[in-house]
């Protein structure tokens, strides 16, 4: 049986009701005298975030936080970067947590606090289910949590980009302010680790500063070591001593940074980018969803959008039918592929309930049905996540009969978050976005560089950018002839029938195929889709109806009657979908010197060549969904975010590796 990816929540103790106490470790998450002040003095002021929020210069600022808890200095640093943050500006916090609270516990906490009510009420909308992993959670003002629910080091290992000697981390990505919570070395010795220390200095730089409310030995030695100034200062009320200081860094000699080095037990470099201007405006060329999740998350964070797309308005392509399905593809196994479908449904469900998607997400739930040969893979997918009924539970045929509302005869998954989209509605409210700016009827005919500008050219005219993404399949392949990018098309066809002397649906069913409940009108049913590999056929094919309600009828013994002599209707339209059926997000790069630079490749596949790969200067590329566009766009949008403005990472590096344009190029290299 697997191991489940669920963690232990906190056990607490309450003192008057509204200070917790760890059952753990037997310590408080805050002050019963005044936490909130606490707090302040010990991590704004002593990283001496109030000057330092007013005087920011550049895009992002970065905290970084060991345990944490109830929250409340994520709270504080909200609240003082409301008062000080300049519009575009984004506030990065990343934090980590072994033991996570409740949600009804976290409650209970924050209400102490009522100055904090109406953030708190936003970080309790979000607060994620204990599933170990990365966690990245959007809010208001600018304001993006990263919350690691995982041991402290294995938590921020996982934000390296490489733990190489010669590699420092991204100076552009690096932690601004760390804030050294978590309970007392003495209580929780497992997490003041020297691993810990080690991996701050790792993702610190030179202006980076630390602060804590203890003033333990072992913790002023071990930050000595990972190359950290340390101060002993003040402390708050009752609290003698606590420590603050900054990063200057380790000795040359002390951090081994030997070019020889050539282990393989590190990652390779050629994922590794900077883009070395930070742009003001973006192309982004292709409206479907992916183009429209892109030009909102750059959009949000400032930049000017161009979005540009051959049809007359967006979604028109595979994004476009009827109705949508927020559809998860989990698995138990620990590979880069489930991590990415298991993080990137976490996220789409957040996403998807901002109030601007109220209209056009229908949160019903979602049946998978199971066959005999699926039901080992099932129990091991419900042990890997036991403990989280509210995430997926398996249900028995009477039970999926009763949560669909007609008859279905095997057992199910039933996964209760997700649900169907009426995509015509996603369309209003990615175009309603300031900032976006929508071009129809502009099909990109060719893309060049000039002048540090980036340039498409249509029939009609030429637009210009700083950056260009294109987040279309067809027209990469042929602006960008001399990429590597083996991706294909796939045709899927819906059947649309009218909602008449059939049971209405409560919630979404997939089997070999799938049926939404009734439209928003309630008066038409979509299913499908048809998967037809080395099919362009855009008519509507009889064959792929009769196949439609053929698979539905198999599943849904309620939809007998229908058949020819009802009317149908339907759709055609194209998937794209890589060779390894995970998106191709990231930049593009210089192949000649791409392939010269890794040419060791061909004589050792795993030849460790310690370089980052050359890369085209905003260029970058956002296609292959497949099936999975609309669970899993909204994060690929805020990886490339990331990569254009060098800001934190929304998903574990060695994930966004597995994601990159280039795998295909180092593949082909090693292969001669």
């Amino acid at each position: 049986m697997t191991a489940s990816r669920i963690l232990a929540t906190a056990r607490l103790d309450w003192r008057n009701a509204s200070t917790p106490v760890s059952s753990q470790y037997d310590d408080v998450y805050f002050s019963a005298d005044n936490g909130a002040a606490e707090s302040d003095y010990v991590f704004l002021q002593h990283n001496q975030l109030p000057q330092r929020f007013q005087q920011l210069q550049k895009r992002h600022f970065t905290i970084a936080e060991t345990g944490f808890g109830t929250g409340l200095n994520f709270l504080q640093s909200w609240r003082l970067w409301q008062q000080h943050r300049k519009p575009g500006q984004k506030l990065y916090f990343i934090s980590t947590e072994c033991y996570p609270l409740k949600r009804e516990d976290l409650q209970q906490s924050l209400a102490a606090w009522p100055q904090f009510t109406d953030l708190s009420q936003q970080l309790i909308a979000q607060y994620p289910l204990p599933i170990r992993g990365l966690h990245t959670l959007e809010f208001s003002d600018g304001v993006t949590l990263i919350l690691l629910l995982d041991d402290a080091a294995a938590g921020f290992a996982r934000l390296l980009e490489n733990p190489h000697p010669n590699l420092a981390y991204a100076p552009e990505r690096a932690v601004d302010a760390w804030f050294l919570d978590g309970f007392a070395p003495a209580k929780n010795p497992d997490m003041w680790t020297a691993q810990l220390f080690t991996l701050m200095g790792k993702l610190s730089h030179r202006h980076t500063t630390f602060a804590s409310f203890t003033a333990a030995g072992i913790v002023r030695r071990s930050l000595k070591a990972a190359g950290f100034d340390v101060q002993k200062v003040a402390g708050f009320g009752r609290k003698r001593d606590m420590i603050c200081g900054r990063y200057i860094g380790l000795p040359v000699a002390a951090s081994d940074c030997s070019a020889r080095i050539k282990s393989l037990n590190y990652p390779p470099f050629w994922p590794l980018q900077r883009h070395c201007s930070q742009p003001q405006s973006v192309l982004v060329i292709g409206a479907g969803i992916a183009g429209c999740t892109t030009a909102t998350t750059l959009a949000e964070a400032g930049l000017k959008v161009t979005l540009l797309d051959k049809h007359a308005s967006p979604m028109q392509e595979a994004s476009g039918n009827p109705q949508g399905v927020l559809f998860p593809k989990l698995s138990h196994d620990a590979t880069p592929f489930a991590e990415f479908n298991l993080l990137s449904l976490l996220y789409a469900l957040r996403y998807y309930r901002q109030p601007q998607f109220a209209r056009a997400f229908n949160a019903c739930g979602m049946l998978q049905l199971l066959n005999e040969a699926d039901m080992a893979g099932a129990e091991k997918l419900c042990a890997h996540f036991a403990g989280v009924p509210e995430f997926i539970r398996p249900v028995s045929a009477i039970e999926a009969s009763e949560l669909a509302g007609t008859q279905i005869n095997q057992p199910a998954l039933y996964y209760p978050g997700t649900g169907w989209f009426k995509p015509a509605l996603l369309r209003e409210m990615f175009l309603q976005q300031p900032g976006i700016h929508f071009y129809g009827g502009e099909e990109v005919l060719q893309i060049q560089s000039a002048d540090g500008q980036w340039q498409a050219t249509t029939a009609n005219t030429q637009y210009h950018a700083d950056a260009m993404i294109i987040c279309n399949a067809q027209a990469a392949m042929q602006l960008l002839p001399e990429q590597v990018l083996p991706v294909k098309n796939i045709r899927g066809q819906v059947t649309r029938f009218a909602n008449t002397n059939f049971d209405t649906l409560q919630c979404v069913v997939c089997h070999d195929g799938y049926i939404c409940p009734p439209d928003a009108e309630g008066q038409n049913y979509t299913c499908g889709a048809s998967y037809e590999l080395n099919d362009a056929n855009t008519a509507l094919s009889q064959a792929s109806q009769d196949d439609n309600i053929r698979t539905l009828q198999q599943y849904l013994p309620a939809f007998a009657e229908l058949g020819p002599a009802t009317a149908l209707d339907g759709r055609v339209a194209f998937r794209c979908a890589a060779a390894d059926y995970l998106p191709l997000v990231g930049p593009l790069a210089e192949v000649d010197s791409f392939r010269e630079q890794f040419a060791d490749l061909r004589k050792n596949a795993r030849a460790h060549i310690p370089e980052p790969g050359p890369y085209i200067d905003g260029l970058y590329l956002n296609i292959a969904y497949g099936s999975r566009g609309f669970s899993s766009a909204p994060i690929g949008a805020a990886l490339l975010r990331a990569y254009l403005l060098n800001q934190p990472y929304p998903l574990p590096f060695e994930v966004a590796t597995a994601l990159h344009p280039a795998r295909f190029l180092v593949r082909q290299i090693a292969r001669g």
